[in-house]
């Protein structure tokens, strides 16, 4: 369980507001980072890290979140607010993107972060933000999807997806039975025309007018890369159903191995990988794809020995491949079809998702995940346990770690002048970063006294 002081050292910026009541500063600070570059909020908390006891806690939340949803405009900004239970108690954490339809007001202003507290924006602010979404091209899921009609909807999937948002009290809708009126406030229905988001996210047969939004999923037979296939679909359909049937494909060829355990004859099977670092990839694949490249896709490919998800999307130029073990800030790429996620339930806090994925294959003792963002796009690699993790080593680091003893320490130039000569000493480095993943060294130290040490990892 972590503390209130782990929730601040892993916030890029924080605020510490004590009076869970005090709904104006909750909702002002809200604005000011959405108009700033995003942060966190923890509330129920002081400058010494302890905390107040609150009443009526989930109350609290959804008046925190009224307040967010009516008071701040543009609505419906992509904020969580949610109980998080620390050491301490609990308390109040409110994670805010940097805003995508900026300027934001509340209460007739417009308020921004400077020096670590909420200010009105001046004159010149203002102007910047207005002249910049003058200059921002309309993104590719906020453009009108021409001839979409209601009846090109998949109103089951609608009203599904309308109760479980109302259930989780994230949102209610003025009239959760007039799908026009559920789009307009999901922002998915904007100057009489519904959007290209709409279209993924509830249309019947949107791959007809977008081809791009079909995804493929391959099972292969090797670990190589070959043309004999176990399986090999291409499905349609929203991003519901997509969801739905990506899901249903992976259970069905995945590997899973017996365990018996305490001595008896129960056996329980365990999966190759963990589903919810699965489930995590997936929507973010999906979620954060470029829908505008005609070209583009996402796929799920399947191998004896690991787990592929690749999209056509690329990493905001502020993040880089280590930032994802960290915290880091969200910027989607299609905020509107990521908001819609957010309050469905399958996005989580925002931020963390990434960190959720290599969390969640820690525990089961798998490698690190592996993202790599290339010309083609993002692949995510999940290493599977029915695997051994040295298969996947090259010769270079296999004959180092049969160099080396447990507590042996290295430095990259070692490696690279005994081991690896052939190759560029950045590959060097990927070579040892890969090693530390897979948990075989650790590394001590930073720059460059930088060393790599053996662990017991047989």
């Amino acid at each position: 369980m972590n503390s209130v002081g782990d929730f601040i050292s892993r916030s890029l910026s924080y605020t510490l507001i004590e009076d869970v009541t005090n709904y104006e500063s909750i909702t002002r600070t809200v604005c000011s980072y959405l108009n700033s570059e995003g942060g966190t909020i923890i509330v129920g908390a002081n400058k010494d890290k302890s905390i107040v006891k609150i009443t009526n806690l989930q109350n609290i939340i959804r008046v925190i979140r009224e307040k967010i949803e009516k008071d701040i405009t543009p609505n419906l900004p992509l904020v969580s607010t949610e109980a998080v239970d620390t050491t301490e108690g609990e308390i109040i954490i409110i994670e805010v993107p940097e805003g995508h339809d900026k300027p934001y007001v509340y209460d007739g202003s417009i308020y921004i972060q400077k020096s670590k507290k909420v200010v009105p924006a001046n004159a010149f602010m203002i102007r910047d933000m207005v002249q910049q979404k003058t200059i921002d091209p309309l993104r590719w899921e906020r453009r009108s999807a021409l001839a979409i009609k209601i009846a090109d909807f998949n109103k089951e999937t609608i009203f599904s997806c309308v109760s479980s948002i109302e259930s989780s009290g994230r949102h209610i809708f003025s009239d959760n039975r007039d799908v026009e009126k559920i789009m307009h406030e999901l922002a998915l229905f904007r100057s009489a025309q519904f959007t290209n988001a709409a279209d993924v996210l509830f249309g019947k047969t949107p791959g007809f007018r977008n081809p791009q939004i079909r995804v493929r999923l391959v099972c292969f037979k090797e670990d190589k890369e070959s043309d004999e296939f176990i399986d090999d679909k291409s499905i349609d359909g929203n991003i519901f159903h997509i969801l739905l049937s990506i899901e249903q494909f992976i259970s069905k060829h995945i590997n899973t191995s017996v365990e018996f355990s305490n001595n008896t004859f129960v056996s329980e099977d365990l999966a190759a990988y963990p589903m919810d670092a699965i489930r995590e990839g997936i929507v973010n694949a999906l979620a954060h794809r470029d829908y505008e490249n005609s070209y583009g896709g996402v796929a799920v490919r399947i191998y004896p020995g690991r787990l592929e998800i690749w999209n056509s999307g690329h990493f905001p130029k502020e993040i880089k491949i280590v930032d994802l073990k960290k915290n880091h800030p969200s910027i989607p790429i299609n905020p509107d079809i990521v908001n819609v996620l957010y309050l469905y339930g399958r996005m989580n806090r925002i931020g963390r998702g990434t960190q959720n994925i290599i969390n969640s294959c820690k525990k089961m003792g798998l490698p690190t995940p592996k993202w790599i963002d290339n010309e083609s796009g993002v692949t995510l690699t999940l290493l599977s346990q029915t695997k051994n993790p040295k298969s996947f080593l090259n010769e270079r680091q296999k004959k180092l770690l049969k160099y080396l003893k447990t507590g042996n320490e290295i430095v990259i130039s070692f490696y690279h002048e005994q081991f690896a000569s052939s190759i560029s000493t950045r590959q060097a480095g990927r070579d040892l970063a890969n090693l530390q993943d897979l948990g075989y060294i650790e590394l001590i130290g930073s720059g460059s006294g930088a060393k790599y040490r053996r662990t017991k990892k047989d």
